[in-house]
């Protein structure tokens, strides 16, 4: 009597249905082989991005050449302005009778014809140490003071030429850009700083017409963070201070040349610096930022047109595969598949016999009836070695078991007969109820190693405790084994009760 929890109980899997899917299921076979398809369109599209990939990097070095070299254009223009504002004070300081004069009427009538001379400029003027104006080509009162000015403290540091920082001039009342040079005596000794205000104007006029793209900017910024000059839109910038912008911190702090960052307008671009030195350290700042965007114009361009093409392929090849699949495939495969159902239901007299389609298939449908006729043959031996394993098993002479979880998963009928429980009685308590409590921990130990696999199997005796409450004295082989796919003890006990006591 095997139930289905027999451990002897075979079954070979091929009459379930379950085991073959029905031909509605290959409608999966159309997706895979789309995925196919893709899978090998999926080259040519990483070879498009590798090429866009690349193009972006040929479009930003470009950019970073073109920004690099009109930020250098710009910054010679606005040399140009700084060595000519350079020359003619070297060369006003050459006079001494005009500089070193104590006529300050004198002074202001030359100055006003040397400003008259020099439409570029607002005004010419010198500078007593003490920061009070001595002359100058624009009305003042003797009390006027430019101490503060940043151009007359450098000049006064260094005694050499300088260039100041953005300034509404108090002389003029215009934005200026202004230079110092120091006046000396026959005896090199700073006596006064003759300085010049140059019209801040020109700088933006200057840099508007340096060939850029459409969408660039310039900025000439000084050392404070004023912007001096702007292309385009001056009139918005001009003036203002942008030190507590990411691009003057990104400018000041660091010696790059070119790098991204968002501009005074809050695009991101990319950023070409030219510094415009004083002696060692930088006096003025040109910055030209050309948008991310319009480097990679080309190559995003080129990526669209390229992806455009795949995908008229990809489209083109899905439709060639829907087609030969389900001609030349999915037919004779949803014939095989029927035939197959029909043995899976154990009609195992099923064969395919010709099913059309591309010639492998008609050798698969071969190959198929074949294996039929070989299943129906071993279909027919498993099931009589099952019926002798079966009468054999229920018809031992010795107990057959199977310990598992700490119970007994599995009696025969002479086990039960031994200890005169039902087999469901067996299986339904713990296997140290049915042991003896001096020999349970014997037993226990003994279990334990066989399922820790310490030892393969064990031979030995011990009591065991019938229904009806007599000792019995048994013999148990036991050896670890597998049931339903988990570790087990399958073994065998023998009743020597009559003999150890007879």
């Amino acid at each position: 009597m095997l139930g289905v929890n027999s451990p002897l109980k075979h079954s070979n899997g091929l009459c379930s249905p379950a085991g073959v899917g029905r031909p509605r299921n290959f409608s999966q076979f159309r997706t895979k082989l789309f995925l196919l398809v893709l899978l090998l369109v999926v080259p040519a599209f990483s070879l498009v991005l590798y090429s866009s990939f690349q193009q972006r990097q040929i479009g930003k070095e470009r950019a970073r050449e073109n920004a690099v070299a009109i930020s250098r254009l710009a910054a010679a223009q606005q040399q140009q302005f700084i060595r000519n504002a350079r020359q003619m004070l070297a060369t006003l300081t050459e006079f001494s009778f005009l500089t070193l004069t104590t006529n300050a009427a004198f002074g202001n009538v030359h100055l006003v014809n040397l400003r008259k001379l020099s439409p570029d400029y607002l005004t010419f003027g010198l500078i007593e140490l003490d920061g009070t104006v001595f002359c100058s080509s624009s009305p003042t009162n003797k009390w006027a003071s430019l101490a503060d000015r940043s151009y007359f403290q450098r000049v006064l540091q260094t005694k050499s030429f300088a260039i100041g920082d953005f300034q509404v001039g108090r002389l003029t009342g215009q934005p200026s850009l202004n230079f110092g040079f120091p006046v000396l005596d026959e005896n090199a000794q700073l006596k006064r700083v003759l300085f010049a205000a140059l019209k801040v104007s020109l700088l933006s006029e200057s840099i508007a017409h340096v060939p850029m793209p459409s969408d660039a900017t310039i900025i000439v910024i000084d050392r404070s963070g004023n912007v001096l000059a702007c292309h385009p839109h001056p009139e918005k910038y001009v003036g203002k201070s942008i030190v507590a912008t990411s691009l003057f911190k990104r400018i000041s702090a660091e010696t790059q040349e070119v790098f991204e960052t968002p501009g005074i307008d809050g695009t991101s671009r990319l950023h070409a610096v030219t510094r415009i030195t004083e002696g060692q350290s930088p006096g003025l700042f040109v910055s030209v930022g050309i948008p991310l965007e319009t480097s990679f114009a080309r190559a995003n361009q080129q990526l669209i047109r390229n992806c455009i093409v795949l995908a008229s392929v990809t489209v083109f090849l899905l439709a060639v595969a829907w087609v030969y699949a389900r001609q030349f495939f999915l037919r004779p495969v949803n014939a095989l598949a029927g035939a197959a159902s029909r043995i899976a239901t154990g009609d195992l007299t099923t064969r395919t016999n010709f099913v059309g389609g591309v010639r492998e298939l008609n050798v698969l449908a071969n190959a198929f009836d074949t294996m039929a006729a070989a299943l129906e043959r071993r279909q027919s031996e498993l099931a009589a070695a099952e019926s002798k394993f079966r009468t054999l098993v229920e018809q031992s002479l010795v107990g057959i078991y199977v310990i598992q979880d700490g119970k007994f998963a599995y009696g025969n009928p002479k086990m039960a007969e031994i200890l005169g429980f039902t087999e469901e009685e067996l299986t339904s308590r713990p296997v140290v109820d049915f042991i003896f409590e001096a020999d349970r921990s014997l037993a226990a130990e003994n279990i334990r190693k066989r399922l820790e696999g310490i030892v393969h199997h064990i031979r030995y005796s011990l009591r065991m405790v019938r229904k009806d409450g007599n000792t019995i004295q048994v013999e148990v082989y036991g050896a670890r084994s597998e049931y339903n796919g988990r570790v087990a003890i399958l073994g065998s006990l023998l009743d020597i009760t009559e003999r150890r006591f007879g």
